[in-house]
């Protein structure tokens, strides 16, 4: 969920829970993401505005740190999860096109044994994006593994808005990755600049259950 908020409401949310916050710099302006668990707050601020000025001082210097804490391979979660955050996409969609970006669903394996696969979100970030501009989160059969090619088989989000140049955050319940299968995203832009689009999955294997 994201949330649009004043930069005194960021850095009060910066300061009591110690979260560190998120900066995009945009020609005359900041862009400022706080990501709090599924919520990230945001807001924009006039590089020469006194708020500019006073996060320029009292906060850049600590900003863009990593705002969450994952698991380290090697290190088991108490129900034997195990994190393979995974980047699926770093490429460029052209100005006023659409684009299907397809990921193919790789196995994952534990001491030698292939086990079940879950994810329960996305992260993506798109630089230049435009009001107006959207995702669209799929799990398509390319290949024909499960039911005819080309069938989509579930699609966990239509046309989400994207905030323009602010990271977003996606969270949902955990739900089973198939290998071979694909995970599709479908960016539509609106703009008349090329977009820079990064997406990443929360990804990883159950040591106790096999595939």
């Amino acid at each position: 969920m994201q949330k649009l908020c004043t930069w005194d409401e960021i850095k009060s949310l910066s300061t009591i829970k110690d979260i560190s916050i998120q900066e995009l710099e945009n020609g005359d302006q900041y862009h400022l993401a706080l990501i709090d668990g599924t919520i990230t707050y945001f807001c924009k601020l006039d590089s020469d505005s006194n708020e500019a000025s006073e996060y320029e001082t009292d906060y850049q210097f600590k900003s863009n740190k990593r705002t969450s804490i994952v698991e380290a391979s090697g290190t088991s979660h108490p129900r034997g999860m195990r994190a393979r955050l995974t980047s699926i996409h770093d490429d460029t969609i052209t100005a006023g096109t659409s684009k299907n970006i397809d990921w193919k669903i790789s196995t994952l394996s534990w001491q030698g044994l292939e086990k079940k696969q879950f994810f329960d979100g996305v992260t993506y970030y798109a630089k230049d994006s435009e009001i107006g501009d959207s995702v669209t989160f799929q799990v398509v059969d390319v290949d024909g593994i499960l039911s005819p090619a080309g069938t989509v088989l579930e699609e966990f989000s239509k046309d989400w808005k994207v905030f323009p140049n602010i990271p977003q955050e996606i969270r949902l319940y955990k739900a089973r990755l198939v290998p071979n299968l694909y995970l599709r995203v479908v960016y539509q832009s609106t703009g008349s600049t090329d977009v820079k689009f990064v997406c990443n999955i929360y990804r990883h294997l159950d040591e106790n259950k096999n595939s």
